[in-house]
């Protein structure tokens, strides 16, 4: 489960105007980073979330760009960036940057819908959207996809940022399940693409075992994710262990699926 650590070899070319607002960043191993960072003191949750679920999506084999730790030097950061140093004195942590990527939006997601009916598209993104059930992303939604295709590559879902789990960072209150504003199941965008058939038993039996392998999975790498966890990050260990016990949890792994169950049960009622 090892992570490359890399460094930052020229000045950002970018500030993403976006909430975290992330830069993009030539590194040491010669490609582009979108790299997002910490306050530069204390804990560093926000980046700690963006780690846990790449490595965790890795595991279940769904589509996420390459990661890395980044060593990020102050000096390369732009003054117009209006971003403290202090920040950088965190390990950050990136997604390699891949310019064939367009992002979805509320503005292409009809148009894209209805260019695409393989059912191998659309069991993905219903693993994606078991994923974010079973780490409490709400943010991806109907508002914010969070998904990328690959112009490439078929036009692959892309999985990205992922620092909304636990409900957007929530580690010292009990984890709790999704309501149905915060999963991408109740999307114009999934709405159009689903037809009925597209939901039957056998698929849903099928995610079923998909979901108990991956989690057990996930469960059995667990120590050697946390272990690459970078010491600047200052993470409370109690925490994490809580959260651990969290969604390993038989209890949390059932309600996880029947909260699934659920959106999808919405998802047909809509079609």
């Amino acid at each position: 489960m090892q992570v490359p650590l890399i460094n930052s070899i020229q000045t950002a070319d970018k500030k993403f105007e976006t909430q975290a607002r992330p830069i993009l960043i030539g590194c040491s191993d010669f490609n582009d980073y979108v790299c997002k960072y910490g306050s530069g003191s204390g804990n560093a949750r926000r980046l700690l979330c963006e780690y846990l679920g790449a490595q965790y999506m890795r595991i279940w084999e769904l589509p996420i760009p390459n990661f890395a730790f980044i060593n990020v030097n102050p000096d390369h950061i732009p003054a117009n960036f209006a971003i403290p140093k202090i920040s950088f004195n965190q390990t950050c942590f990136g997604l390699q940057y891949n310019r064939q990527y367009t992002e979805l939006t509320r503005l292409n997601d009809l148009s894209i819908a209805q260019g695409f009916k393989k059912q191998s598209f659309k069991y993905v993104l219903l693993k994606i959207a078991l994923f974010d059930c079973w780490l409490a992303n709400e943010d991806r939604n109907s508002n914010n996809y969070n998904l990328m295709f690959d112009l490439q590559n078929d036009y692959q879902l892309i999985a990205i940022d992922h620092e909304g789990i636990f409900y957007t960072r929530i580690f010292d209150k009990p984890i709790y399940p999704l309501n149905d504003n915060d999963t991408i199941l109740n999307s114009t965008f999934v709405q159009k693409l689903f037809h009925k058939k597209d939901l039957n038993s056998s698929v849903i039996e099928s995610l079923r075992e998909y979901f108990y392998i991956c989690v057990n999975n996930c469960e059995q790498n667990n120590n050697s994710i946390l272990s690459c966890v970078p010491q600047n990050w200052q993470v409370e260990i109690n925490l994490i262990n809580q959260k651990k016990t969290e969604i390993f949890s038989e209890e949390w792994k059932k309600e996880t699926f029947n909260t699934f169950l659920v959106f999808v049960q919405n998802l047909i009622n809509t079609l």
